[in-house]
């Protein structure tokens, strides 16, 4: 996750949060947004979706041996 600030010097504040790619230049805009509030909404959302994917369950695999 990469979060980048834009217009800090103009009347509204703009928040970009990226997720990251393993390949360069691979990133994805997750969304926009112009305060904390709807920042912190996506990035929990975000968090949530991983989480998901991740599932609930005991691993197969020993820890060090998973990419977390």
């Amino acid at each position: 996750m990469r979060v980048e600030v834009r217009d800090a010097d103009g009347p509204r504040l703009r928040i970009e949060l990226l997720e990251v790619g393993h390949d360069h230049g691979r990133d994805r805009l997750l969304g926009r947004a112009t305060n904390a509030a709807d920042a912190c909404r996506m990035l929990d959302d975000w968090l949530g979706a991983l989480a998901a994917g991740i599932g609930s369950g005991p691993s197969a695999a020993d820890d060090g041996a998973t990419d977390r």
